[in-house]
């Protein structure tokens, strides 16, 4: 047996992917795209979509007095 068999490939456009991602945990992402994480950080990279980073929330604090 040369090399290895891929029967169960995913399409998914750029577009897709980069809203999947922007719009869910990465866990979440990785789970339905069958993939881990490095694998997905990879896939970003190589399509140039920008990470979300440590720091990445949309959630918005507001601190009252």
């Amino acid at each position: 047996m040369a090399g290895r068999e891929v029967n169960n490939m995913i399409k998914i456009s750029v577009t897709e992917l980069e809203k999947l991602y922007n719009d869910n945990l990465n866990s979440f992402v990785c789970k339905k795209l069958g993939i881990s994480v490095p694998t997905l950080v990879s896939l970003l990279k190589k399509n140039n979509i920008r990470l979300k980073g440590k720091g990445y929330r949309k959630k918005v604090l507001v601190i009252q007095e």
